[in-house]
């Protein structure tokens, strides 16, 4: 089965609170003011157990920053796809927090690359 490209949704709300003290979100009618609130992304992650598991991060200033982010996660999610089971395990399971992306030197000990490698040949960096 072919992924998904439109998985995801980049959306905008606030911590304005009604007054039951419960938060409005993306139903505050100062959303329509462009200075209010904070962009988001929330997107439906695998997880090992077959659940559905929604991942969102919230706090981007622009649309194109939550678009760029959203997208970020998305081409991790590939490349653990298309790796070792280990590294599945080790992009579901960082750190205990469902999303929380982990070290990039936590994959490569992982996968057996040393952290003085690079991606393009082994040349050390100085």
């Amino acid at each position: 089965m072919r992924p998904n490209p439109n998985r995801g949704r980049v959306y905008r709300r606030c911590g304005c609170r009604d007054a039951n003290g419960r938060q409005l979100g993306a139903r505050c009618p100062q959303l329509a003011n462009p200075r209010h609130g904070s962009w988001a992304f929330a997107v439906d992650m695998p997880s090992p157990d077959s659940r559905r598991k929604t991942m969102r991060r919230s706090g981007y200033d622009t649309r194109a920053d939550a678009r760029t982010a959203l997208a970020s996660v998305l081409e991790c999610e590939r490349a653990a796809s298309t790796s070792s089971p280990r590294i599945k395990r080790s992009m579901s399971h960082s750190g205990g927090r469902p999303g929380v992306k982990p070290k990039v030197l936590a994959i490569r000990a992982t996968i057996g690359i040393s952290p003085d490698e690079t991606s393009s040949g082994g040349v050390a960096l100085d």
